[in-house]
């Protein structure tokens, strides 16, 4: 038995209603290409933004890891200490019997002092990794748009 679907009928407002406003299809912008650039300008930031929250949240996750595992070398650290402190024989040191530092003359050289070397240290950094990621392609995309207005 098939049922039989009513129609509602439609209402139709009055149009002397004072808080109604009609909106248009189109809108006039005054400066299109000034407005087109400032939208572009907004999406770079807002995607080099989104980059650098993804940079601090590996970061965060490395950092975390790092503690993690520094907590198990330490506590096994401590494990391998206790075992070592059981396995020594205990021995009482007396005060007095400690042996007592001499004092070496110095002798003057007859070569002036030498100034210490300077090593110089060579800062690596990492390497791009050749592929880029979704984000940095539509970023590279936007500014070359940019570029082009």
């Amino acid at each position: 038995m098939a049922r039989r679907i009513r129609k509602r009928p439609s209402v139709k407002r009055s149009t002397k209603e004072p808080n109604k406003v009609e909106i248009g299809m189109h809108v006039a912008i005054n400066s299109p290409l000034e407005m087109r650039r400032e939208i572009l300008e907004s999406a770079i930031s807002s995607a080099e933004i989104l980059q650098h929250y993804e940079k601090i949240k590996e970061i965060k996750h490395r950092k975390l890891q790092y503690r993690k595992r520094l907590k198990k070398v330490l506590s096994e650290l401590k494990f391998i200490a206790k075992e070592l402190d059981n396995e020594l024989p205990k021995v009482k040191i007396q005060e007095d019997e400690k042996p007592k530092r001499v004092a070496q003359p110095k002798i003057p050289s007859l070569m002036p002092p030498t100034p210490p070397k300077i090593i110089k240290q060579v800062i690596k950094k990492p390497q791009r990794e050749a592929h880029k990621s979704k984000l940095e392609t539509d970023l590279e995309e936007l500014k070359r748009r940019l570029s082009k207005l």
